[in-house]
Parts: structure tokens; C-alpha cells; sequence
């Protein structure tokens, strides 16, 4: 970005590009903004140059990194990579997101003794379904973050999960509520609902059975079968290769079945909320859904279920709805609900959706907090340390 880097080297690690373009950049950017010369590492995809295009200073491959590799050679290996490369970047700082990088950055940092950011994005199938050498994964987060003066966590239930598991102390565990929303961006749109339009709902994000997918097919059949004029939108891609995904020949019974109305992946998800109606997201558990986000901003009544990093984006009964997870039954009957509503009513919940979202999830907010805790966690020693200034406006 021609700013010449006074503040020291950042080391950004995370398991994909794509993952660091979306939810990241704009706090990349502010870093490098600061005087802070920005490196990034994920396994190189097709977002790397879009990294590049968007002036990160520097990229490096972690080759090893498999989000769902389980052999404990090949994991060694990755460990080893990141040592290796926090060895030749030399980084003042690091900042990591997603369960390897948690993981074996931190072990690395801690060994090097270069401070840490990791923020637990989401806790993850392995976690979640304790099977086999998954069985492990508290244990490792719990050798990986001893010591750490901070961790992240982006929805209150994961930071007192690890609170109460012992995984970390109560002191190190903080609160940031998601990665950040553009709201220039996604920007409120009016909601549109003709007397005969069917009320549409939608749902953006990765075809795995966790999202609660199955569960709104069923909910979406069964409106259908009581004669409700109803729509439900899915957006996104087929997860072929990861545990729970969603099988083409299921998704295709759903839709010519005239449940569901499938879109595939849409790199702007802007036309489709604009055009929906409803946000809809039964998952099973969230770090904090970004598309959640994106639907608050955009002026989106919600309905989700009432769990980690869902619950977080509804005040229940004025911006939408929370359901019991796994139950297609009350998603259905919460779905009839908001068919029984107009367009004013509907345009007063999205209008609750962009005043939280302006309040709670904006860039400025969640880069106002990650300053502060990284001006927190600076080094003594470093005399280039400056204060991060907040220096963004919409």
C-alpha cells in the first residue's frame, strides 16, 4: 500500500486465502495503514492473488496444512512448517484464525517466544464430534493456549465452554463478536413483498448437514405440503470430502421435490439477500456466522437456532426468531409464523437487523478492539511499538 513499515512485521496465519480475503482484510489493511508490514500464510487458492491485488504485502504457503488431515506424521510436519517459517519471517507478532493455526501457531510462537493472537473461530467438527484421534483436540488447545496472555473467542458460549473445560483461565479468554461487516458494503435494501409474492427465505453458507439443512428441506416440504406460499433459497457450495456434507443426488431430490430452490455459489450475495425476504440459518453451532452478519446489515428479518454464534445475531421477537436446533417442526411452524406478516412489519425487524449491526458488528468495532489488544500485548522491548489509532470512518 507504499506505506513504509515502522511499526514492525505482522504474520497472519490461517488455513485458506479465501478465509483471510473474507473475513480479515479489512484489518490487514488497516494494519498496514499503521506502518505494520503484513505476511500472510494459508495454503495457496485461487484468493492468494486477490491478497496481492488487494496490497498485502507478502504471502507464504503452508504446503502441509490439510483442514482435514489426521495423521499425526503429516500434522508433525505442519507444526514444523510454521516453526520454520516464524523462524525466517521473524515477525514481531502474530495473528492466527482457524483450528490448525490456532493450534500449532501458537505451540510455535510460545517456543519462539514471539506473542500471539489466536481467535477461535468456530470450535469445528472434530471438536464437536469426538471421534477417534479427534478425541484430542481439547487437549491440544489446552497445551497450546497455557500460558498465552490472550485468547479470542467470537461468541460468549465457546469462551465459557473453554472456561469451564479448563482449557484456559477466565483471565485470557476475550470477547470479539465476529470478524467485521463492510457497511458500505452491505448496505440496508428494502424489503419488497407483494400481496402474492411468495415470502422468500434464504440461506447462504456450505452445503454440511451441521447448518441444519436437512432439517429446513423437511420444514420447507411440509409448508409446501399445507399449501403456505413459501420459498426457500439455498446458496452455496457442495462440501464433497468434508464430514456431514450434503450429497448432490440429496440435494437434488430436494429440489425436484420443489422444496428448495438451489442458486450454487454466488460470489456477491448481495442480489440474493436483496431479494430475499428472510434470513434463514438452523445451524448447529457457530463461531458467528458471517452471512448472519451480512443479512443483518442488509436489513433481514432472522431466523436461527438458538445456539453458539447463531443466538447472537437476534433480539428475539423484534429482529426474528430462535428455534430448537435439529428440529424441523418448529423451524416450520416459525416459517409459518412470518408468512402471517406484511411488508411494513417485516421492513420494521430488518430495520432492528442494521441498527445491531451498525452497533455490534461493523468493521470499526472489531478492529477498534483488536487495536486495543494488540497495543495491550506489544512488547516492551520493541522500541519501532506505536499505538494503533483508529483511523476509519464509513
Amino acid at each position: 500500500m507504499g506505506v513504509k513499515p515502522t511499526c514492525g512485521k505482522i504474520l497472519v496465519l490461517a488455513n485458506s486465502c479465501w478465509h483471510i480475503y473474507h473475513y480479515h482484510l479489512a484489518l490487514l489493511q488497516f494494519l498496514q495503514q499503521q506502518g505494520y508490514y503484513i505476511v500472510t500464510a494459508a495454503p495457496f487458492d485461487p484468493y492468494q492473488p486477490q491478497l496481492q491485488k488487494a496490497g498485502i504485502n507478502a504471502h507464504r504457503n503452508l504446503q502441509h496444512l490439510a483442514p482435514h488431515n489426521r495423521n499425526p506424521f503429516k500434522e508433525g510436519l505442519l507444526l514444523w512448517e510454521i516453526a520454520q517459517l516464524i523462524r525466517l519471517e521473524k515477525p514481531d507478532f502474530i495473528l492466527s484464525y482457524t483450528i490448525k493455526p490456532n493450534l500449532y501457531g501458537s505451540l510455535a510462537a510460545k517456543w519462539l517466544g514471539i506473542p500471539i493472537l489466536p481467535t477461535v473461530t468456530g470450535l469445528g467438527y472434530a471438536f464437536l464430534h469426538k471421534k477417534g484421534i479427534t478425541r484430542l483436540i481439547p487437549q491440544l488447545y489446552r497445551w497450546a493456549f497455557r500460558g498465552l496472555s490472550q485468547v479470542v473467542f467470537q461468541n460468549t458460549d465457546d469462551l465459557n465452554l473453554f472456561v469451564q473445560r479448563r482449557i484456559i483461565k477466565a483471565n485470557q479468554g476475550i470477547l470479539i463478536r465476529g470478524s467485521g461487516i463492510d457497511l458500505n458494503r452491505f448496505a440496508p435494501t428494502p424489503i419488497v413483498k407483494a400481496i402474492a409474492q411468495p415470502l422468500v427465505f434464504l440461506y447462504l453458507g456450505r452445503l454440511l448437514a451441521d447448518k441444519g439443512l436437512r432439517e429446513l428441506a423437511a420444514a420447507a416440504q411440509l409448508l409446501r405440503q399445507q399449501n403456505y406460499n413459501i420459498e426457500v433459497w439455498i446458496a452455496g457450495e457442495l462440501q464433497t470430502g468434508y464430514p456431514a456434507h450434503i450429497r448432490t443426488e440429496e440435494l437434488e431430490i430436494w429440489v425436484k421435490a420443489g422444496a428448495i430452490r438451489y442458486w450454487a455459489h454466488q460470489e456477491d450475495v448481495r442480489p440474493l439477500l436483496a431479494a430475499s425476504h428472510v434470513f434463514v440459518l438452523p445451524s448447529y453451532r457457530e463461531g458467528l456466522s458471517r452471512a448472519l452478519l451480512e443479512a443483518l446489515a442488509m436489513g433481514r428479518p432472522i431466523l436461527t437456532t438458538d445456539v453458539a454464534g447463531c443466538r447472537d445475531a437476534v433480539i428475539a421477537g423484534k429482529n426474528g426468531y430462535l428455534v430448537p436446533a435439529r428440529d424441523a417442526s418448529v423451524l416450520a411452524q416459525a416459517m409459518a409464523h412470518f408468512a402471517t406478516k406484511n411488508e411494513a412489519e417485516l421492513a420494521e425487524m430488518g430495520r432492528i437487523s442494521t441498527l445491531l449491526a451498525d452497533a455490534v458488528f461493523s468493521n470499526e468495532t472489531v478492529i477498534s478492539a483488536y487495536s486495543e489488544i494488540m497495543r495491550q500485548l506489544t512488547t516492551p522491548s520493541n522500541p519501532s511499538s506505536q499505538p494503533l489509532q483508529i483511523a476509519m470512518s464509513r
